[in-house]
């Protein structure tokens, strides 16, 4: 018989304070008893006040305080020496939780052989769909030129009221490449679709475009729609411009906003990566751009998964005496996958629970920029994460293919230091070669500890790399 447990709610805070009261405020309002919770926050040393916000504002939150940054893993390591809880369940701290975050990942924990549940991870902010639909003309007719690619309007800008740009618009489909450099105009195919951030309960943009540009005259007719209602409708003629001033109700649009999702378990590929099931990579003659799926049916199924998101997961209490939590030699990125896979190893099943739900700010609590920080961990991790899981066959030829690639890059900056060609291209190629030496320096380091964690896992596991594979895209 299913029965509600006492968990303890786990945060690795770092300079978060801006994402606090959401974060906490929404944990304090859910829908599990008051008195079978506990919410820990471990602040990382943070120097932007979030102590001093936490202990005023959030005086029931049992705050830890590291006197340096621990990292994810480390944070997170540190929280459970003072956790009481049956279970443990992570949570991010730039992220709000549905009222039934917990209720679910509780009771998804009690079915048999589960040992780790996952949410469903929806980006923070919901869309509404603009389409621009125009008559098309062939680009060869109005350039003489071989491209008979058809091209309808020119969307100029899209303004997006108290933001300096389109903050977190996405050119969905229908868009020809943006021509030259530092332009932000787009030809539209004819039928142009723009997702829009509807983040409050009003939101003002302009859409400024203009017909076709040259000396070809012309008349297109266009209908604008938000969703499904069309907004403004008429005709342009060849060099003409038009701004049209558009106001979305949140509310008016309840039952049509477009949800994205961000996550809903990590997929773990056959060379050691591993990916956010639901993110999308668009990818264009000029373009490589991580876009994130729309929510659908897909995403409402329940499954077993092999690779953890530590944004938003639970565990139990004695799986983490017999094997431990986050290794800290990750400090962040791949330690919540190497987790997953210790747990599925030893016997346990991952679910991901699409009833769990969180609304989350990627890419927000850290830079992941290409920073010598960034790099060193992403690289490091990787071959760490290969070592511990992976056959050493393919852990020497991922490191053979580093330290290349490495050498040559440290060739090549020598090379325009040479020649005092410090152009951006250089700082690019500066920042690769530091993380890369870098990444490789501190995983030699570890190779040692890290090695005999691998064989004490081998000793003890009940699922092999054999099984393993076939989870592997």
């Amino acid at each position: 018989m299913k029965q509600n447990k006492f968990v303890s709610i786990i945060i690795v805070n770092y300079n978060g304070k801006d994402f606090l009261e959401e974060a906490l405020s929404s944990i304090f309002e859910i829908n599990y008893p008051k008195n079978l919770y506990e919410v820990i926050v471990v602040d990382n040393d943070s120097q932007d006040d979030s102590v001093d916000y936490i202990k005023k504002h959030f005086p029931k939150v049992i705050l830890i305080e590291s006197t340096k940054n621990l990292g994810f893993a480390g944070g997170n390591n540190l929280a459970i020496k003072k956790a009481k809880g049956d279970y443990f369940a992570f949570i991010n701290s730039d992220t709000k939780v549905d009222k039934n975050w917990l209720k679910y990942l509780v009771s998804s924990l009690q079915e048999k052989n589960v040992g780790v549940a996952s949410s469903k991870l929806l980006y923070h902010i919901p869309y509404v769909r603009l389409t621009i639909k125009s008559e098309t003309h062939l680009k060869s007719n109005l350039y003489k030129d071989s491209d008979f690619s058809p091209l309808g309007l020119v969307v100029e800008e899209i303004k997006r009221e108290n933001h300096s740009t389109c903050s977190g618009c996405w050119y969905l489909d229908g868009f020809n490449p943006p021509e030259g450099e530092n332009l932000i105009s787009r030809w539209t195919n004819g039928n142009g679709e723009i997702l829009l951030p509807v983040e409050h309960d009003e939101e003002k943009y302009q859409l400024i475009f203009h017909g076709i540009t040259s000396d070809f005259e012309s008349k297109s007719k266009y209908e604008i729609f938000i969703n499904d209602k069309v907004i403004s409708s008429g005709t342009i003629v060849s060099n003409n411009v038009k701004s049209i001033n558009l106001k979305i109700n949140k509310t008016a649009n309840k039952n049509k906003l477009i949800w994205l999702v961000q996550n809903t378990g990590n997929a773990i590929l056959k060379n050691g990566l591993s990916r956010d099931i639901g993110s999308v990579i668009k990818n264009t003659d000029t373009e490589l751009k991580e876009f994130y799926d729309f929510d659908n049916e897909y995403y409402d199924k329940k499954r077993k998964i092999v690779g953890l998101c530590g944004a938003s997961f639970i565990i139990k209490k004695s799986i983490v005496k017999k094997i431990g939590l986050f290794n800290d030699d990750f400090f962040m990125y791949y330690e919540d996958v190497d987790l997953g896979l210790r747990v599925w190893k030893s016997g346990w099943d991952i679910v991901y629970e699409p009833r769990s739900i969180v609304y989350h700010k990627h890419k927000t609590t850290t830079d992941k920029e290409a920073t010598i920080f960034f790099i060193t961990l992403i690289k490091k991790n990787h071959l760490l994460f290969l070592l511990l899981h992976f056959p050493l066959k393919q852990l020497a030829i991922k490191f053979i293919l580093s330290l290349s690639k490495t050498i040559i890059l440290y060739i090549i900056l020598k090379v325009l230091e040479f020649f005092k060609y410090y152009s951006g291209r250089y700082k690019a190629i500066y920042i690769q070669t530091k993380g890369g030496t870098d990444s490789l320096k501190s995983f030699v380091k570890a190779f040692n500890r890290t090695y005999k964690k691998r064989r004490m896992q081998e000793s003890t596991q009940k699922r092999s790399f054999s099984k393993l594979i076939k989870y592997l895209y």
